[in-house]
């Protein structure tokens, strides 16, 4: 499909068999998409169908044909693009390729805009990352990108925008977000409790006037990406 657009992506990397492991995809199976796992996730679109009305049941199929169909699909945006363009894209791209002329109805459910960080948020990214290393025990903090479905980021920003943005939460490969079976870390919950409470003394001592003090030796400042969904 054309039409949707892909971000540069400059944050850490993951290797394919890394994700593999942390996602349980079976060997043999392949992976969607070109570039490396991370770019895809965060910085590259993706069209999904995540639900299907008006198909029978297998115990109530029958060699009937059914007069309607309706489908929910949800489409991954990179940050940059504003999703209404993306929705005339995906209109247009359906609207060419239905089979056997058939008629095709588009209802607009949700639409979400993605937010990339800029220089008001890295200025405080090397407090943040000093927290987070205190925390662990470990340094330095590498960035990777975030947020495929949090749209409210941006809306955040809008009311805010002078406000920095930065999102905490507990979140490791094994947590499972969303899934019926989510779990989280006991370890991973009181390490990240620590790092917003380091995060909090470290800013309550900061001189606004006179910026934060970057330590580029230890701290790298990659830029962090939040991407947007629409359903």
């Amino acid at each position: 499909m054309t039409g949707l657009a892909s971000d540069r992506y400059s944050g850490q990397e993951m290797t394919e068999e890394q994700y593999r492991m942390d996602a349980g995809v079976f060997d043999g199976v392949g992976l969607i998409g070109c570039g490396g796992v991370r770019e895809r996730l965060s910085a590259k679109p993706s069209i999904t169908v995540i639900g299907i009305n008006s198909v029978p049941e297998i115990d109530k199929a029958a060699n009937v044909l059914l007069p309607t169909a309706t489908a929910r699909i949800s489409v991954r945006l990179a940050p940059s693009q504003k999703p209404e363009d993306a929705l005339r894209h995906l209109k247009a791209h359906l609207d060419r390729v239905r089979p056997w002329d058939v008629h095709l109805e588009m209802k607009e459910v949700a639409l979400g805009e993605g937010f990339t960080t800029g220089l008001k948020e890295e200025e405080h990214y090397p407090t943040a990352k000093r927290a987070l290393s205190e925390a662990f025990g470990k340094k330095p903090v590498v960035s990777i990108g975030q947020g495929g479905s949090i749209p409210l980021v941006n809306v955040l920003h809008k009311v805010n925008p002078s406000a920095a943005v930065l999102l905490v939460g507990c979140e490791e490969p094994q947590a499972r977000l969303h899934a019926p079976n989510e779990s989280v870390d006991l370890d991973e919950l009181i390490r990240m409790t620590l790092a917003e409470a380091y995060l909090l003394s470290y800013l309550s001592k900061l001189d606004p006037s006179a910026g934060v003090e970057r330590d580029s030796q230890d701290y790298e400042s990659d830029q962090h990406i939040t991407g947007s969904c629409f359903v």
